[in-house]
């Protein structure tokens, strides 16, 4: 990997943000394969962790500071407790847009039964496990390395509209989930917004921690125990209305506290 970062620069260019998210790439298909099912629900957590790996060779080899690659800047409560405002209702929002898209272009039941047994627990074990890698680990090593260092590099070659859609897009594609491309791509654009607007990548391991934790939430409570949010099969018209609303009602707060701010 030295070999193939090894050039003189003052900072990390496009062509090292892409080689190090096709390695992290490269590692997220691999090392699943080589696991296996030995490891169970652990499993997550250290794919979560993996996906700092390159990025983290990548700034040790380089010694770049840390604080500003990764957008390591304090922010205040307020813009938090706002980012996680946003997590919360954006998850009603995506819940819908699944459905909706499940409409069109259903999964494979196989798919979905492996996808769903990753998320579920019987114990609270598992919950915790699930709860580490998923709310926690993931959120924090996927905004590090897409909000903090990708989104940043493209911001500064191209532009901040380019950086933020680039880097969604490629946020979405390593998923490697067709049905999720879509929802995926709407949060990391308004990840990339908030990281952008605030400076700092902590608002934004806010929001996607709180959008996990309520989508794993839905996956493992029986839709009999909240049916005052569905509509048939969908979410309740009333529901995706103050979701959408929340959504935007907590993006301009965050703009506004930071415009005034500045």
């Amino acid at each position: 990997m030295f070999l193939i970062f090894k050039h003189n620069k003052i900072e990390p260019d496009a062509k090292d943000a892409f080689i190090v998210l096709a390695i992290t790439m490269l590692v997220l298909i691999i090392l699943p394969i080589a696991i296996g099912d030995r490891w169970g629900k652990p499993e997550l957590v250290f794919l979560e962790l993996f996906v700092l790996f390159p990025v983290l060779f990548y700034v040790f080899i380089y010694k770049l500071p840390v604080k500003t690659t990764f957008r390591l800047k304090k922010t205040s409560f307020p813009i938090l407790a706002a980012a996680g405002f946003i997590g919360l209702c954006l998850g009603i929002v995506v819940d819908e847009m699944n459905r909706l898209v499940q409409m069109v272009f259903p999964m494979q039941k196989d798919i979905w039964e492996a996808l769903k047994s990753l998320f579920t627990w019987n114990s609270g074990y598992e919950l915790s496990i699930i709860l580490i890698a998923a709310v926690i680990i993931g959120p924090l090593a996927e905004e590090l390395l897409f909000r903090g260092f990708t989104q940043q590099i493209f911001e500064k070659k191209k532009s901040v509209t380019s950086g933020i859609m680039t880097t969604s897009l490629l946020f979405a594609l390593v998923h490697f989930n067709p049905w999720g491309l879509i929802q995926i791509l709407v949060l990391g654009v308004i990840l990339g917004f908030i990281t952008w607007k605030t400076g700092t990548v902590f608002p934004a391991v806010i929001l996607h921690g709180v959008y996990n934790g309520l989508s794993i939430l839905m996956l493992n409570v029986s839709p009999q125990n909240y049916g005052w949010y569905f509509w048939g099969s969908h979410v309740a018209p009333q529901w995706i209305v103050l979701g959408i609303a929340g959504t935007v009602a907590g993006i301009l707060l965050i703009y506004r506290m930071t415009h005034l701010s500045a």
